[in-house]
């Protein structure tokens, strides 16, 4: 999966391996538990959503690095089948569900 935006010109490796650098694309839910200050602070063309790394439980996502393309791959452990990859310092990226829509209730136990 290709997709060529002019605005993305990739995260650095370092960067790319950090769970907060990754957003949910929904409505925030966390964001709205968090104080007035603290949301004025934001920077609103890139703070307005919900890092996964804020995610419940903790450890709910697995990061992998690939060595030799420098890919980095990322899955959800709550939402088996859900994966996302990003070529670093590329504007290379995707995602793909292939799953049954049924959350993980054994993840509080895996983790």
């Amino acid at each position: 999966l290709y997709t060529n935006r002019l605005f993305l010109s990739g995260l650095t490796t370092t960067e790319a391996g950090k769970l907060r650098n990754y957003f949910h694309f929904r409505e925030p839910i966390q964001l709205q538990q968090k104080s007035l200050l603290f949301r004025a602070s934001l920077d609103k063309s890139t703070q307005f959503l919900d890092t996964i790394d804020e995610d419940i439980p903790k450890g709910s996502w697995s990061i992998q690095y690939e060595r030799g393309s420098g890919l980095i791959q990322i899955r959800s452990l709550k939402w088996l089948g859900m994966s996302f990859f990003h070529i670093p310092e590329t504007n290379r990226y995707g995602s793909l569900y292939c799953g049954i829509g049924e959350e993980n209730k054994d993840l509080p136990f895996m983790i």
